[in-house]
Protein backbone atom coordinates (compact mmCIF):
# COMPACT_ATOMS: atom_id res chain seq x y z
CA UNK A 1 0.00 0.00 0.00
CA UNK A 2 1.30 3.59 -1.03
CA UNK A 3 2.51 6.18 1.75
CA UNK A 4 -0.33 8.56 2.82
CA UNK A 5 0.78 11.73 2.72
CA UNK A 6 -2.04 13.39 3.23
CA UNK A 7 -5.82 14.23 2.66
CA UNK A 8 -8.10 16.04 0.27
CA UNK A 9 -11.34 16.72 0.88
CA UNK A 10 -13.96 19.93 0.52
CA UNK A 11 -16.38 21.35 3.15
CA UNK A 12 -19.98 23.66 2.80
CA UNK A 13 -20.71 27.00 4.19
CA UNK A 14 -19.46 28.79 7.41
CA UNK A 15 -18.35 26.86 10.65
CA UNK A 16 -15.26 26.29 12.64
CA UNK A 17 -13.63 24.19 10.08
CA UNK A 18 -10.01 24.65 11.69
CA UNK A 19 -11.31 23.34 14.56
CA UNK A 20 -12.70 20.87 13.69
CA UNK A 21 -9.72 19.84 11.04
CA UNK A 22 -7.53 20.43 13.63
CA UNK A 23 -9.34 18.90 16.64
CA UNK A 24 -7.57 15.40 17.61
CA UNK A 25 -4.06 17.25 17.45
CA UNK A 26 -2.04 19.05 19.81
CA UNK A 27 -2.32 22.20 18.25
CA UNK A 28 0.14 24.02 21.52
CA UNK A 29 2.87 21.83 20.33
CA UNK A 30 3.37 24.05 17.01
CA UNK A 31 3.58 27.23 15.86
CA UNK A 32 1.30 28.30 13.05
CA UNK A 33 2.57 29.92 9.80
CA UNK A 34 -0.76 31.65 8.27
CA UNK A 35 1.13 32.93 5.01
CA UNK A 36 -1.69 33.81 3.17
CA UNK A 37 -5.51 33.83 3.66
CA UNK A 38 -9.05 35.20 3.23
CA UNK A 39 -11.53 34.19 5.41
CA UNK A 40 -14.90 35.63 6.00
CA UNK A 41 -17.01 35.85 9.49
CA UNK A 42 -19.92 37.64 10.83
CA UNK A 43 -18.72 40.40 12.86
CA UNK A 44 -21.29 41.05 15.59
CA UNK A 45 -19.85 44.47 16.75
CA UNK A 46 -20.93 45.74 12.82
CA UNK A 47 -23.42 43.66 11.63
CA UNK A 48 -21.42 42.45 8.63
CA UNK A 49 -19.34 40.25 7.32
CA UNK A 50 -15.70 40.86 7.81
CA UNK A 51 -12.40 39.22 6.24
CA UNK A 52 -10.02 40.21 9.28
CA UNK A 53 -9.79 37.13 10.33
CA UNK A 54 -6.58 34.84 10.76
CA UNK A 55 -4.39 36.86 8.86
CA UNK A 56 -0.76 36.46 7.88
CA UNK A 57 1.21 35.87 10.76
CA UNK A 58 3.09 33.74 13.05
CA UNK A 59 0.75 32.12 15.72
CA UNK A 60 1.65 30.24 18.92
CA UNK A 61 0.44 26.87 19.40
CA UNK A 62 -2.52 28.34 21.99
CA UNK A 63 -3.73 31.63 20.32
CA UNK A 64 -4.10 29.65 17.37
CA UNK A 65 -6.51 26.93 19.05
CA UNK A 66 -8.68 29.96 20.75
CA UNK A 67 -8.64 32.01 17.43
CA UNK A 68 -9.91 28.68 15.28
CA UNK A 69 -12.48 27.86 17.66
CA UNK A 70 -14.08 31.61 18.19
CA UNK A 71 -16.67 31.78 15.64
CA UNK A 72 -18.26 29.87 12.31
CA UNK A 73 -16.10 31.46 9.15
CA UNK A 74 -16.31 31.06 5.06
CA UNK A 75 -12.53 30.45 3.69
CA UNK A 76 -12.32 31.73 0.56
CA UNK A 77 -8.50 30.52 0.63
CA UNK A 78 -5.73 29.70 3.08
CA UNK A 79 -2.11 28.47 3.58
CA UNK A 80 -1.45 27.26 6.59
CA UNK A 81 1.91 25.86 7.55
CA UNK A 82 2.74 24.12 11.52
CA UNK A 83 6.45 23.77 12.69
CA UNK A 84 6.77 22.36 16.26
CA UNK A 85 6.81 25.08 18.45
CA UNK A 86 10.23 27.28 18.72
CA UNK A 87 11.55 25.64 15.11
CA UNK A 88 12.15 28.08 12.70
CA UNK A 89 10.72 28.06 9.16
CA UNK A 90 10.93 30.16 5.47
CA UNK A 91 7.52 29.69 4.34
CA UNK A 92 8.79 31.05 0.94
CA UNK A 93 10.63 28.37 0.28
CA UNK A 94 7.91 25.52 0.70
CA UNK A 95 7.10 25.50 -3.06
CA UNK A 96 6.16 22.41 -3.39
CA UNK A 97 5.97 18.63 -1.89
CA UNK A 98 9.57 18.72 -1.92
CA UNK A 99 10.43 21.50 -0.21
CA UNK A 100 7.86 20.57 2.24
CA UNK A 101 9.55 17.43 3.27
CA UNK A 102 12.98 19.24 3.09
CA UNK A 103 11.34 21.74 5.80
CA UNK A 104 10.92 22.01 9.29
CA UNK A 105 7.04 21.58 8.85
CA UNK A 106 5.16 19.01 9.69
CA UNK A 107 1.50 20.14 8.54
CA UNK A 108 0.65 22.12 5.25
CA UNK A 109 -2.79 22.79 4.95
CA UNK A 110 -3.95 24.58 1.34
CA UNK A 111 -7.60 25.74 1.03
CA UNK A 112 -9.21 27.68 -1.96
CA UNK A 113 -12.82 27.87 -3.09
CA UNK A 114 -14.03 24.96 -0.20
CA UNK A 115 -11.21 22.64 -1.29
CA UNK A 116 -8.79 21.18 1.23
CA UNK A 117 -5.42 19.46 0.76
CA UNK A 118 -3.79 19.10 4.11
CA UNK A 119 -0.51 17.22 3.86
CA UNK A 120 1.69 16.17 6.85
CA UNK A 121 4.95 14.51 7.36
CA UNK A 122 4.30 11.86 9.55
CA UNK A 123 1.73 8.94 8.83
CA UNK A 124 0.08 8.79 11.52
CA UNK A 125 -0.70 12.52 11.76
CA UNK A 126 -2.56 12.02 8.70
CA UNK A 127 -4.88 9.34 9.65
CA UNK A 128 -5.44 10.92 13.31
CA UNK A 129 -6.21 14.67 10.72
CA UNK A 130 -8.31 11.87 8.31
CA UNK A 131 -10.25 10.41 11.13
CA UNK A 132 -11.77 13.92 12.59
CA UNK A 133 -12.69 15.11 8.67
CA UNK A 134 -14.56 12.39 8.04
CA UNK A 135 -16.55 12.73 11.16
CA UNK A 136 -17.20 16.26 10.30
CA UNK A 137 -17.00 15.83 5.85
CA UNK A 138 -18.32 12.05 5.47
CA UNK A 139 -17.49 10.78 2.20
CA UNK A 140 -16.05 13.60 0.60
CA UNK A 141 -12.73 13.07 1.80
CA UNK A 142 -9.93 11.09 -0.12
CA UNK A 143 -6.36 9.86 0.64
CA UNK A 144 -3.38 11.79 -0.76
CA UNK A 145 -0.09 9.08 -1.56
CA UNK A 146 2.87 10.08 -3.21
CA UNK A 147 2.14 7.75 -6.00
CA UNK A 148 -0.85 9.77 -7.11
CA UNK A 149 -0.08 13.79 -5.59
CA UNK A 150 -1.01 15.66 -8.82
CA UNK A 151 -0.42 18.79 -6.70
CA UNK A 152 2.86 21.09 -8.56
CA UNK A 153 2.57 23.77 -6.15
CA UNK A 154 2.13 24.89 -2.14
CA UNK A 155 0.94 28.31 -3.12
CA UNK A 156 -2.61 29.25 -3.23
CA UNK A 157 -5.09 32.08 -3.56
Amino acid sequence: MDKKIGIRFQFEDYDKHFAKIFEDINIDKYDWYVTNSEIIYFNEKIKRADSEFLQPAIYKGKIFSEQIDLFPYYIIHARILAVPEGMSLHPEEIIDYDGFCNSSCEIALLCADCYVDLYAKRENIVNVIAKSCKKYYGNKLSFITEKDDGRTSFFIG
